[in-house]
């Protein structure tokens, strides 16, 4: 069955439950959410008959390549859509699903939703129950993506027992580890499911994400604090594990004094400024459960990997002066 809400400026897409009967047990679903106006479409893979939609409050529309969350994965899809503020819970779509909405203009104002088979082979789903092998042969978690409850929630800290045990210290070596796999300059224990107040940060050589970046030694901190900031800021264009395929503009301290622990149990106290201090901020909002979107100033200050990589033909001076003139990895002073 499928519902349809409207109101104002406001369109609410509802859950629909398909039946199994509408194809093939292991067949691609065609499911389409028709709005008022014209076309703007997405596509993913289902194994299950549900999908569930997010409405939108619009006010113009941005053609962008964005991450869709995917049984809790996110997968990059070619994506026509208006800049939106989600009103209801993220999209969840079950893989193998091929969906397409219709609607543009200041508004949309309501959502039918229906269903046609489609001949499509379903991907493969990898669930976060299997984890993936290290470049070293070990197991390592999933990463968690943002919408993850626990996510994004605040971390309780690490007990005095814990620090100093054997099974502690295979847990750090995990996150370095994860780190390392999944291609981050910096990692917080909650995006691997591991729910404390701990995160790593540091870079070997070069990281591909953040080519313009210098070398960081590798630092754990472990129950950190940040006691002190300078009224100083600068900007940066930030990415993260947990919102792949976006980056985000955002302003923060130009330096930090953070206390806490390090990966032997030893009680520390560092004043970090430049890469370090901006990456020492970003994984200490992870363990209170802040992600980077909800530092960004405005809505065009977020955007997808796809127009950073195309920025040569951005609009002189957009988003502002500083982003525009800003590379991946590098620090600006103007906004």
């Amino acid at each position: 069955m499928s519902k349809m809400v409207r109101g104002g400026a406001l369109a609410c897409v509802l859950v629909g439950f398909l039946k199994p009967s509408l194809g093939p047990p292991n067949g691609g679903l065609r499911y389409f959410a028709v709005a008022s106006q014209a076309m703007q479409s997405f596509s993913c893979t289902p194994s299950t008959p549900h999908l569930s939609l997010t409405a939108f409050s619009t006010t113009r529309s941005l053609s962008l390549s964005a991450p869709l969350r995917l049984n809790h994965r996110p997968v990059s899809r070619p994506l026509s859509r208006p800049l939106y503020r989600p009103l209801l819970s993220s999209p969840r779509v079950p893989l193998g699903a091929v969906a397409t909405r219709q609607g543009r203009g200041n508004s949309v104002f309501g959502w039918q939703l229906r269903a046609e088979t489609s001949g499509s082979a379903s991907q493969p789903d990898h669930s976060r129950k299997n984890g993936e092998t290290g470049t070293e042969g070990n197991t390592l978690p999933p990463l968690r993506y943002l919408g993850d409850e626990r996510l994004m929630q605040r971390q309780g800290e690490v007990t005095e027992q814990e620090i100093g045990t054997a099974e502690f210290a295979q847990k750090l070596e995990m996150l370095r580890e994860a780190m390392k796999h999944y291609g981050g300059i910096g990692i917080a224990a909650p995006q691997v499911g591991w729910w404390t107040r701990v995160f790593c940060f540091g870079i070997e050589g070069t990281n591909p994400r953040y080519p313009d970046a210098a070398a960081m030694p590798l630092q754990f901190w472990i129950n950190p604090e940040i006691v002190w900031q300078s009224k100083e800021t600068n900007w940066m264009w930030e990415g993260c594990l947990s919102v792949p395929g976006m980056r985000g503009w955002v302003e923060r301290p130009k330096e930090v004094l953070m206390k806490g622990r390090n990966e032997k149990g030893e009680e520390i106290a560092v004043k970090l400024g430049g890469l370090p201090a901006r990456v020492a901020q970003h994984e200490f909002d992870h363990i209170d459960g802040v992600l980077f979107p909800s530092r960004v100033p405005g809505q065009q200050f977020l955007v997808p990997q796809a127009s950073i990589d195309g920025r040569a033909g951005w609009a002189e001076g957009w988003p502002s002066v500083g982003s525009h003139q800003t590379a991946l990895g590098q620090l600006q002073d103007v906004p």
